[in-house]
């Protein structure tokens, strides 16, 4: 793929993080411990970046967006997996590219949807399906046929 993935992933948590503390300014000055330490710490250190980087991921942000609505100029939707990797267990460490693949759609302004890929007994493993802007019909129409030949969806043993 020409767009990185990985770093365009990064710039995004860099903006969450920067528009995050904005946000969430107050409650912090009047009480910082209503927050987790590790999301304070997040947001603070968004809020510390100087405006140079910020103004950079933007940039960056807003180039791939455009370049992956071209790139989807003539497809209805586009179909990949979620995660660059398969299931992990819950005690192992989340994958550092882990949320590569979902941010994209975000930065270009296109719907998509995930849903789970295998059936009912295999691990869990997700896909999601990306329409062009305002396909959203589009989106959610190609998951509901993907979920009706797919089967029932994997349920973990304790769910009713």
């Amino acid at each position: 793929s020409e767009l990185p993935f990985g770093s365009l992933r990064r710039r995004g948590l860099l903006v969450s993080e920067v528009e995050g503390h904005q946000v969430h300014q107050q409650a912090l000055d009047q009480n910082p411990l209503g927050f987790s330490r590790d999301f304070r710490t997040l947001l603070e250190w968004g809020a510390n970046q100087p405006q140079s980087k910020i103004d950079a991921a933007y940039a960056d942000i807003r180039a791939a967006g455009a370049r992956f609505q071209t790139l989807m100029k003539g497809v209805d939707v586009l179909v990949l997996p979620t995660a660059p990797q398969g299931p992990f267990r819950f005690e192992a460490q989340t994958p550092a590219n882990q949320a590569d693949f979902t941010a994209i759609a975000n930065m270009a302004g296109c719907p998509a949807v995930a849903v789970p890929a295998t059936p009912n007994g295999a691990p869990p493993a997700s896909i999601q399906f990306i329409a062009k802007p305002d396909g959203d019909h589009l989106a959610l129409r190609a998951a509901a046929i993907f979920e009706a030949k797919r089967g029932p969806a994997p349920r973990p043993p304790a769910y009713f």
